[in-house]
């Protein structure tokens, strides 16, 4: 999976968004209240979520009509 917030991708893995999540637990900003509620649907009752725990049940793919014409019939692509 990979996150654009720019011109340049990057590559997120398990640990990645798992270390994102626990920066955002920390941050007193907008998004707080979701960072923790996230947090604790992924550890259930452990002490903290692990990679396993994450589940991937889809992505937001932006760009221009050509960009995305490559997609086009794939069978993973629903939308």
């Amino acid at each position: 999976m990979y996150i654009c917030r720019s011109a340049k991708p990057t590559e997120v893995n398990g640990k990645s968004f798992l270390d994102a999540l626990e920066q955002g637990r920390h941050l007193q900003g907008l998004y707080h209240y979701e960072f923790n509620r996230i947090y604790d649907y992924l550890k259930k009752d452990k002490k903290e979520p692990q990679e396993s725990d994450i589940r991937i049940l889809g992505v937001v793919v932006t760009g221009t009509a050509k960009q995305l014409q490559s997609l086009n019939g794939q069978p993973y692509l629903r939308g």
